[in-house]
């Protein structure tokens, strides 16, 4: 749990230290970049940061899933137990709403200026296309990591894999959703702002996502690059 906690607190601090940093008006050199390139960056804070809590002592202890939608699906499979899924949850959620917290002292005006952080859907698109985007990223989310757990020489390129598909599909999504595919991630700012708007798009869809891709591979083995015998479940 305190794994978990830390984790998610990384994720999300560091997340919005990057919305803050390279979304921000305080550096010039920063501002002259194109939006799309400064998104860019900001996507692969919250990519490196995924990397660097799975290859971490922390990620070693925990499984690193940082993520209640990811917990529940390994719950679904039987790989989580049931009576540890509650503790997996708290944990990661008092960590992303720390994090906010450490971001909003850290960044102040600035944070505050950018929505605090929050995951929002765009006025700019109907709001199917936002549901679409967290629960379809979050199920291929969920899919690439049971990939890549499925074999033990998958396994060495994990934290490479996920980091790069939050990197480059949140890059793609995020003027639609925000990109978020982890309610921790969107309720520890909202928490930590007062701000609940459109939170339950956040934690409703990416948990069906990822529940969808745990039936999914659970019915399906060789789907997700695996046989029964190789103990996929």
């Amino acid at each position: 749990m305190l794994s978990e906690a830390i984790g998610t607190l990384a994720l999300v601090f560091v997340g919005l230290s990057s919305i803050s940093l390279f979304l921000g008006t305080h550096l010039a050199m920063l501002e002259a970049l194109p939006g799309v390139i400064r998104l860019g960056l900001v996507l692969l804070g919250f990519g490196s940061v995924i990397w660097t809590v799975i290859t971490s002592p922390c990620g070693r202890i925990s499984g690193a899933h940082i993520n209640p939608a990811v917990s529940l699906a390994f719950a679904l499979r039987g790989d989580l137990p049931w009576p540890s899924l509650p503790g997996y949850v708290l944990a990661q959620l008092c960590g992303a709403w720390l994090g906010a917290l450490l971001a909003q002292v850290l960044w102040g005006a600035t944070l505050a200026s950018l929505n605090t952080g929050l995951t929002l859907p765009s006025a700019s698109y109907p709001l199917w296309a936002s549901i679409a985007v967290e629960a379809v990223g979050t199920l291929l989310l969920m899919w690439l990591i049971l990939w890549s757990i499925a074999r033990p020489q998958r396994q060495r390129w994990i934290a490479l894999s996920v980091g790069s598909f939050i990197w480059l599909y949140g890059w793609a999504t995020a003027p639609v959703s925000g990109a978020s595919f982890n309610p921790a991630r969107s309720i520890g700012p909202a928490i930590a702002s007062g701000d609940y708007h459109s939170l339950w798009l956040y934690i409703l869809f990416p948990i069906a996502g990822a529940a969808i891709a745990a039936v999914w591979c659970r019915l399906a083995p060789a789907s997700c690059g695996c046989g029964m015998r190789e103990g996929c479940r």
